[in-house]
Formats: C-alpha cells, structure tokens, sequence
C-alpha cells in the first residue's frame, strides 16, 4: 500500500486538483489499513480486547479525518489565500497523520508491555 501510495504521489496526472478526492481516498485506505492489520491480529489473538484498541479506533479517525479535511480544502475554500502560509488543508492532514502515528505508536508501546 505504501508502495503504492508514493508512486501515485510522484506521478504528475495525480497532482490536477480533479485526481484530489482519489489521493484523499488512497491515503484513507493506507491508514486504515495499517491499523486494521494490527486490530485483526489482536482479535485473533486475544480472547479479550484490552483498552489499547481504542487507541487504534481513534488513529484511525484521525487519519481519516486528516485525509477528508485535505479532499474538502476546508480553510482555503471558505477563505482563500488567507491560509497560504500556515493552516492549509496540506498541512492539517500531515499534522493529523503524525498526531495518529504517535497514537499508534503509544497502543503499541501498551500492547508490547502487556503481552
């Protein structure tokens, strides 16, 4: 997926605002995806979810939130070239990917002590 990903990204078709909605909609497939195989394997694995699954249900929402934030251009739509420099919709979804990651991270961290 991630393979994937950056080869769209690179490809210069993908960068005309028309392709915006199917690279919003690849990365929300990449995030989900990479906390989906860890949710799946901890159901298989465990006879009982621990407090730690809600922390991917959240990352998960924040990658999509991130992700649907930067398809809709919400700032720079209702106010534009007022965000140019800071608070573009670019900048709040790597801002909410990093957030997701560190969530991740830290269910991760949980999940490793705990096992």
């Amino acid at each position: 997926m991630c393979t994937i990903c950056f080869v769209v990204t690179l490809m210069p078709k993908f960068d005309e605002p028309a392709f915006r909605p199917v690279r919003g909609i690849m990365f929300i497939v990449l995030g989900v995806s990479t906390g989906m195989i860890f949710v799946v394997h901890r159901i298989y694995r465990s006879k009982v979810m621990k407090a730690n699954f809600i922390l991917f249900l959240v990352g998960g929402l924040i990658y999509i939130l991130g992700a649907t934030i930067y398809m809709l251009r919400v700032p720079e739509r209702w106010r534009p070239g007022t965000f140019d420099l800071c608070g573009a919709s670019h900048q709040i979804f790597h801002f909410c990917v990093i957030i997701a990651c560190c969530i991740h991270f830290y269910g991760n961290v949980i999940t490793f002590r705990d096992r």
